[in-house]
């Protein structure tokens, strides 16, 4: 199998896994969230074009999948949840979730950690995407309680977050990820 084929196929069963995860969830009926203290939201800063494009339109036109989810958000109170209803992408965001699936790092151009995490108070799936030329390696594992500060991109799935860490240029806000009350930005 060439390794054009074999992306091919990751693609597919990355964007297919959480519908699949979110399918037997739904059959067992609980909710894994937990009520935590009201995270954040705030505008995100201009963006630098590079290339010719902004980081939101690279993101929109890549095939990789983010997210498993297109439901409606259980209630209002998580950011992501609200980005995510009224479809707004280049938000700065603070919330919390499950880590559902470690997904193989993307080591194309600069170098990221994924994981697809369900994020707490709705039945969104996100795909959340940490920059480990930039950051430290996050130590985690499929189960794991997440907290994390980044940019909330909006598509059919559920979004993505990114920006996950501190910005070298300080262009704008830094972001983190918190596992085990351990913080990686």
């Amino acid at each position: 199998m060439n390794r054009s084929t074999q992306r091919t196929l990751i693609r597919v069963v990355t964007m297919l896994l959480p519908l699949i995860l979110k399918f037997f969830r739904g059959k067992k009926g609980g909710d894994t969230g937990s009520k935590s203290a009201a995270p954040t939201v705030a505008p995100a800063k201009a963006r630098k074009r590079v290339g010719g494009s902004t980081a939101s339109e690279r993101s929109s036109t890549t095939t990789a999948p983010r997210g498993a989810s297109s439901s409606a958000p259980r209630d209002s109170v998580s950011p992501v949840g609200r980005c995510h209803a009224a479809r707004q992408s280049d938000q700065i965001i603070t919330d919390t979730g499950i880590i559902v699936k470690c997904l193989p790092d993307d080591n194309e151009g600069s170098r990221h950690q994924r994981l697809l995490v369900e994020v707490d108070r709705t039945d969104i799936t996100i795909k959340l995407a940490h920059n480990i030329d930039l950051a430290p390696y996050i130590k985690c594992r499929e189960g794991d309680r997440i907290k994390f500060k980044g940019e909330y991109e909006y598509n059919d799935l559920g979004g993505a977050v990114h920006w996950t860490h501190h910005d070298p240029k300080q262009w704008r806000e830094g972001g983190w990820v918190e596992v085990d009350g351990q913080r990686y930005e």
